[in-house]
């Protein structure tokens, strides 16, 4: 006689939803950090992500779990790992205290409270928001005569636009433009309001605006490998060719309005150092690296490359970790928009009535990850908030679709294919960085 498992009855956290939004907003405006605001030291954000867990905690049903929520936890073991093997173990609890407080517990209220396609679109049009403020921001900076914008944050080394805290840096201001402009792009196919069309369109310029002002390279790479993948899955690979051989002028005149992008330049030469620097740690500490937080103990600046960064603070192990964790998402959301899915078969009709409207928010969430994964090659952002929005997003969708669409067997036999192949995409990344840096030195 079978095991009878009884089914979770769905319980969709609406409230617990709602403080979700406050907090995103709250971490990507960051009133807290104006200066009109700079003598009320309140901890809000922490008591809206407090409250959404509570409501998560107490109402969500299912919550959902995956390879991709594994990886994060085991990040966590070898952080407290890292910091035993270098003698600094309150440093590792440290570190894991704040891994925990930034990265998990937010992860795992975005992939279950993001419980359907409504929710999700809520999260990008708050993103979409949130970059708005920014523009805004970056246009009061320019047009000031002292350059400061109305935050009371100055331009970055006199001319590049920036924002604050954790968007301070114009590099991590230009990735996270560069993230949305997906986001612009989704709203402007999938709504049929005119008004709506002309205010992304308008945004989608705006985003590249402020790119062009935060004068970031790493970003400037971004756009065009953005365009160069939607051109592969749009026209195939000869038309792509083509049309990047007949545009090949346009983009020497748009590189020759960035600052120089050269190996012999100097800001490029230090960080090809800092990346060498990090393939020295790996082969002195390969299994757990020399701690989270740690690589600038051992070299005057961070490794200005997120994959170089966990390597050497995480080894091999918390390497593949944090790329299955972060690549994972992408694979899947791929599967979406190729239409790969083993949908069960009752549910197949409805499927394909909804298809065209889930692969537009899966190539959206696609391309933005394709965004993050190239940028950060050029800046150490490997636990950033913008790392675990777009990743927690782009899980929620995945978890929305497999658990509406597919059984639990098939959801977990994909699961398995998938996390072997991104292990061994891992290895292959790692031989591709060794051989870029041994190149470039």
């Amino acid at each position: 006689m079978s095991k009878y498992t009884p089914k979770i009855k769905k319980v969709d956290s609406k409230i617990g939803f709602f403080f979700l939004m406050l907090y995103t907003l709250s971490i990507l405006v960051r009133p807290h950090e104006w200066s009109l605001n700079h003598s009320i030291e309140f901890p809000y954000i922490r008591i809206l992500l407090i409250l959404s867990f509570l409501f998560y905690f107490l109402q969500q049903k299912p919550k959902n779990f995956s390879v991709h929520t594994g990886c994060l936890f085991g990040i966590i073991i070898i952080v407290l790992l890292s910091g035993i093997r270098n003698s600094w173990m309150m440093g590792g609890v440290y570190s894991a205290t704040g891994f925990v407080i930034s990265v998990i517990i937010p992860s795992l209220l975005f992939t279950s409270l993001l419980y359907d396609e409504i929710c999700i679109r809520k999260i990008l049009a708050s993103c979409l928001i949130a970059s708005g403020v920014m523009l805004a921001h970056g246009y009061s900076q320019l047009n000031s005569p002292i350059g400061v914008g109305w935050s009371g944050e100055g331009l970055s080394q006199g001319s590049r636009i920036s924002f604050l805290g954790i968007f301070n840096d114009p590099n991590d201001l230009g990735m996270y433009l560069l993230i949305n402009i997906p986001f612009a792009f989704y709203f402007y196919n999938s709504c049929k309001n005119t008004a709506i069309k002309i205010l992304m369109a308008l945004m989608i310029f705006l985003l590249l605006w402020g790119i062009y002002k935060t004068n970031s390279r790493g970003s400037l790479v971004g756009v065009l490998s953005l365009m160069t993948v939607y051109g592969y899955f749009k026209y195939g690979k000869i038309k792509t060719m083509l049309i990047g051989g007949v545009s090949l002028p346009l983009v020497y005149i748009v590189m020759g309005m960035f600052r120089a992008i050269d190996s012999e330049e100097q800001s490029a030469g230090q960080r090809i150092e800092a990346w060498y620097t990090a393939i020295d740690l790996f082969k002195s500490h390969p299994f757990v690296g020399v701690g989270m937080k740690n690589f600038t103990e051992y070299h005057y600046l961070t490794a200005h490359n997120s994959y170089a960064l966990v390597l050497a603070e995480l080894g091999i192990i918390g390497y593949i970790l944090w790329f299955v964790a972060t690549v994972f998402p992408l694979y899947k959301l791929f599967e979406i928009m190729q239409n790969r899915l083993q949908v069960e078969t009752k549910k197949q009709t409805l499927w394909d009535e909804n298809f065209e409207q889930s692969k537009l928010l899966a190539s959206a969430l696609f391309y933005a990850m394709i965004g993050f994964l190239v940028t950060a090659f050029f800046i150490s952002r490997s636990y950033s908030v913008i790392w675990m929005v777009i990743m927690s997003i782009s899980m929620a969708h995945v978890f929305y679709i497999d658990n509406k669409y597919v059984t639990s067997e098939d959801i977990r036999r994909s699961n398995q294919t998938i996390t072997r192949a991104v292990i061994i995409m891992s290895f292959f990344s790692l031989i591709a960085f060794y051989i870029i840096v041994r190149v470039l030195m």
